[in-house]
């Protein structure tokens, strides 16, 4: 089979019309510049089937001849097997229980040694892998996906841990990023649910950003959520489908997953794609004990459904909140976070209100709640349709139904704002003494 060239980026878009194309083809601009960078992936191609194009893919990029294809034994199983079957001449390592940590990256580091650019054939964690070790020894990479699960296929970082503390570390973007519909619909439903999970956060991850930019004048971008308004009205119309193996709704999942990732590339940072509802999710995996084997996605989603409960809330209030002065209680973050107490101590004292500053950010707050409560009225995906969405997706809706305890959810929603210094919906509830009553009342209605 060979790809219709003019059809490379996406055929189902019309050309000079899809955001993907656009950035793929101009770029976009430096945040706070009017300088316009190339974007760093240069080819990203939706298809029914790649099945025969797998070397042309690659030539396309210009890598060296020498290769090595990352997999695990079911992606080897799903797609690397087709990949190394077109590319015989490249190295395949089959990882058999893959981990994105920093012991994982230096035994694929010696594996790929002799490799002048890697492959991945995976999604989350394999992918993250791949793209760390390619960041750390300047190696390019491009990525074959086997699940629409996860948004960071084409993002600037990747998600490793480190003793025992998942962060979200510098990392080379993929040059091609390739996607295999009919390959991601035939993905476990649980996978393509964690996607849901992973885009439908664009909502919440909007408003608390754009808190943050009211409050405290941080940097807000539009762009990164403008690009997904119409794939992601797409994914919300078309969720019945994905369990029935229409490429179409796959491709629009996919899609809306891609375009996050490319918003995170505008930005430099991850704040389009991970705020309040992230910090949930990173509580929860560094926090218990043992994991309750949930996908990312499916925490993301479950804490979504939780952010944006709290934002409706808030912001459909007449009046802004009063803020009083942070509650830093040191010895107690100390216990509850043990060797990771510092960094958490430094992000709480970074956004901490307090002093003479705090009457002046009340004053700002106040002044700013009507263009935040119309932002909310704009831009918020309303609490029902998320859970009619989720409904129809069969994705977690309460802690339960991942296997967390409520009171353990209970903690990871009061504390989660503890790991990072961005302030969001959390932050504000909590320094107007709401947090607490709020997690009550939700989870009140919200366990089974």
């Amino acid at each position: 089979m060979a790809l219709n060239r003019a059809i490379l980026i996406d055929n189902h878009s019309q050309a000079g019309s899809d955001p993907i194309d656009h950035l793929l083809s101009i770029g976009f601009r430096r945040p706070g510049t009017s300088e316009r960078v190339p974007c760093p992936v240069r080819s990203l191609v939706f298809e029914s089937s790649l099945d025969g194009c797998e070397r042309d893919l690659l030539a396309d990029l210009g890598f060296p001849k020498s290769l090595g294809i990352i997999c695990d034994p079911n992606t080897y199983d799903v797609l690397a097997k087709r990949v190394s079957t077109a590319i015989p001449d490249a190295g395949l390592i089959v990882i058999d229980k893959p981990k994105a940590d920093e012991d994982g990256a230096t035994a694929l580091a010696a594996q790929t040694r002799h490799a002048e650019a890697l492959i991945a054939v995976g999604s989350g964690t394999l992918n993250d892998l791949v793209k760390y070790v390619s960041h750390q020894h300047r190696r390019p990479y491009a990525v074959f996906a086997t699940a629409p699960s996860m948004n960071g296929y084409v993002t600037a970082t990747a998600s490793i841990s480190r003793g025992g503390e998942k962060l979200s570390l510098p990392a080379t973007p993929p040059k091609g990023a390739f996607f295999d519909l009919e390959t991601l619909a035939e993905a476990p439903h649980r996978l393509i649910r964690a996607g849901v999970g992973d885009s439908l956060c664009r909502s919440t991850a909007e408003l608390d950003w754009l808190l943050s930019h009211h409050l405290l004048e941080t940097v807000f971008l539009e762009a990164p959520f403008a690009i997904q308004a119409k794939d992601e009205a797409d994914v919300l119309a078309s969720i019945d489908a994905l369990w029935t193996g229409d490429l179409d709704a796959v491709r629009s999942l996919t899609r809306l997953l891609v375009l996050g990732g490319l918003g995170m590339l505008m930005a430099g940072n991850s704040q389009p794609g991970s705020q309040g509802e992230h910090l949930i999710s990173h509580y929860i995996d560094m926090m218990h004990r043992p994991h309750p084997g949930s996908l990312h996605g499916e925490q993301v989603g479950l804490a979504t459904l939780t952010v944006a409960t709290l934002q409706n809330e808030l912001f459909t209030k007449k009046a802004a909140p009063l803020l009083k002065e942070t509650v830093l209680d040191f010895p107690a973050m100390a216990n509850r976070f043990g060797k990771h107490g510092d960094s958490c101590r430094e992000a709480m004292t970074r956004k901490a209100l307090k002093g003479e500053g705090l009457e002046k950010l009340n004053t700002r707050l106040a002044d700013a709640w009507p263009d935040i409560c119309q932002a909310f009225k704009l831009k918020a995906l309303p609490i029902e349709r998320l859970r009619t969405a989720f409904d129809a997706a069969g994705m977690a809706v309460t802690p339960e139904d991942l296997g967390i305890d409520p009171g353990f959810y209970a903690t990871a929603v009061m504390h989660a704002r503890e790991l990072r210094d961005r302030f969001t919906a959390l932050d504000l509830a909590a320094d107007a003494g709401l947090l607490a009553p709020f997690i009550e009342r939700y989870l009140a209605k919200n366990t089974r």
